[in-house]
């Protein structure tokens, strides 16, 4: 399938609910294979789009779920993996513009730092633009949407406060 067309995305999602999903039993096989998307206790898988992202309680079980589940599965679709986009056995991640461990996920410190050295907006462009990053990062900012409206506020308080009076018609 070509990079950019319309459905692929849609496409490939529904590639990777085939070979990951419930896969029912082949005749005269009797066994059906369960799904691997989703938390299994010791371990738990995620596709999101063209990545793959799993998990496990330690190195067994992340061992276990890769050589048993993982590998067979990809091999059946045939999901094709690039050596140099697979991290494995890792204490930490950056993935899809964050970073994350044990204690949980955050934004890298290249994010925070370019919000926290954004400029003060000077026109109604330069606000939008800053507004426009926060979406990213809004679990990161409690309350995000009511600081957004008062920006937005504050923008047009000020852009009256400039305008000359409205001339009487006539």
């Amino acid at each position: 399938m070509g990079q950019g067309l319309k459905g692929a995305p849609h496409t490939y999602s529904q590639f990777t609910d085939l070979v990951y999903g419930p896969l029912p039993s082949t005749k005269g096989s009797g066994q059906t294979w369960p799904t691997v998307i989703g938390d299994h206790g010791g371990w738990a898988f995620k596709p999101f789009m063209d990545d793959h992202l799993g998990a496990s309680t330690d190195f067994e079980t992340l061992y276990s779920f890769l050589r048993d589940v993982y590998f067979p599965r990809s091999a059946f679709g045939p999901v094709y993996l690039a050596p140099h986009k697979m991290h494995v056995f890792t204490d930490s991640l950056d993935l899809l513009g964050f970073t994350g461990d044990a204690r949980g996920l955050w934004p890298p410190v290249k994010h925070r730092q370019l919000v926290a050295d954004w400029p003060t907006p000077r026109n109604r462009d330069e606000l939008d633009a800053f507004i426009w990053l926060t979406p990213f990062l809004r679990i990161f900012i409690p309350g995000r949407a009511d600081h957004v409206m008062r920006l937005k506020e504050a923008y047009q308080e000020e852009v009256a406060a400039e305008l000359p009076p409205k001339q009487p018609a006539g």
